[in-house]
């Protein structure tokens, strides 16, 4: 108990402190600090880097379908070059629940009046759930139409645990509702997993309106959770879901302090983009974190990148603001949705046709338009949906 306790005030410090001193010393105001005004809406770099990674996962999963031929030269540059970008899947996850924790924790900051738990949670669960179950449905239909029974077993493991048997009732329903476990959970669609943790853990945002003005007891707090999950089961740096109920509710714990990470940060805005030297200096911690394999180290980076994402000037900001990254930001959920199914049905069809590397390719490049079809037509109305079902549900102000 007193290691974890250590090891939660050390985090705690760390990010406090970074904080800290990228706060500007000029002024409170977000004009005078360089951050973008605190007005409803969404912030577009962010946007962008929720966009880049769902387009990581993607490559992450068209890289599985190739493992099996490269050959020891590509491995090592997939290990120890820029292309173990290719191998980010987790890394990206990982950012994104820093990222919803950031985003909606400033939601309810800056929410009118009191913040309605229920109205809270029915609003999430209509944001996630349909077009959960539009994705589901998808796979489903690909999978009757495409699927002999028999994963071409050469396209790694994304492939061969998928579609393996077809859907019934009983399991397309436990995918809609996210409740599958095992070690291979939602054959249907795979990244489910991530959608479990997100869908727990956004219901139970509002609880960190506790801690302000308290960061780092909600910082230290969700170590502590973290850890007391990894006693329970949860496999440190790997953990996904869990065979069993339980063992489900043991990982959404292990990642509440990456919720947490990203909630913390939103209860200290005004927080200015890192400039100077400690500009410098973040991009070496995010550099680093890039050739680590723990969870930690990539919570960390995300936080760094969220701040340097807020700033006003700046190539780095200038690229996030280019239409075609504002683009993939808009459409990144539904990239993160529906590209395992067009995976799934370009394997099926065209093994033994064409090349895995070719498949592989065409998974990545069918899939962008496959997410801008799916955005407007599942994504934008299920948006639409919860923003009115969050209006019916707000209590009014006194």
């Amino acid at each position: 108990m007193q290691h974890a306790l250590g090891a939660a005030q050390r985090v705690s410090s760390h990010l406090i402190s970074l904080c800290q001193r990228t706060r500007t010393t000029r002024s409170s105001s977000p004009a005078a600090s360089g951050v973008p005004p605190a007005a409803p809406g969404r912030i577009d770099t962010l946007d962008a880097l929720r966009g880049i990674a769902a387009l990581l996962v993607v490559l992450h999963h068209a890289n599985y379908m190739v493992a099996a031929y490269w050959g020891p030269a590509m491995i090592w540059l997939l290990e120890w070059s820029p292309l173990r970008v290719l191998k980010a899947g987790r890394p990206a996850v990982v950012f994104f629940f820093v990222l919803s924790g950031y985003v909606l924790t400033l939601a309810l900051l800056r929410q009118r009046g009191p913040v309605a738990p229920v109205g809270w949670a029915v609003r999430r669960t209509v944001r996630l759930l349909p077009p959960v179950a539009a994705s589901v449905l998808l796979s489903a239909g690909l999978c009757w139409w495409l699927s002999a029974g028999r994963p071409p077993g050469d396209l790694g493991l994304l492939v061969a645990v998928s579609w393996s048997d077809p859907p019934d009732l009983a399991s397309l329903l436990g995918h809609m509702a996210l409740l599958d476990t095992g070690d291979y959970a939602f054959p249907m669609n795979i990244v489910l997993w991530s959608l479990v943790h997100e869908w727990r853990v956004s219901l139970l945002i509002p609880v960190v309106l506790l801690f302000r003005g308290h960061v780092a007891l909600l910082l230290g707090v969700a170590l502590l959770l973290r850890s007391a999950a990894i006693s329970a089961g949860a496999e440190e740096d790997g953990a996904v879901l869990g065979r069993h109920l339980h063992s489900t509710a043991a990982a959404t714990t292990y990642f509440l302090f990456t919720f947490a990470a990203g909630a913390a940060l939103a209860l200290k805005e005004p927080v200015a983009a890192p400039s100077g030297t400690v500009r410098w200096a973040a991009w070496a911690a995010v550099a680093a974190a890039g050739v680590s394999d723990t969870d930690l180290a990539v919570v960390g980076a995300s936080v760094l990148l969220i701040l340097l994402a807020r700033g006003e000037t700046g190539a780095f900001v200038r690229l996030l603001r280019s239409p075609a990254l504002q683009w993939l930001g808009k459409v990144s959920f539904s990239l993160y949705l529906v590209h395992v199914p067009v995976a799934l049905a370009l394997a099926h069809a065209l093994h033994g046709a064409m090349p895995a590397a070719a498949i592989a390719a065409l998974t990545v490049v069918l899939a962008l338009p496959a997410a801008a079809l799916f955005h407007e037509a599942v994504e934008r109305p299920s948006l639409s949906l919860s923003r009115r079902v969050g209006a019916t549900a707000r209590p009014s102000a006194p």
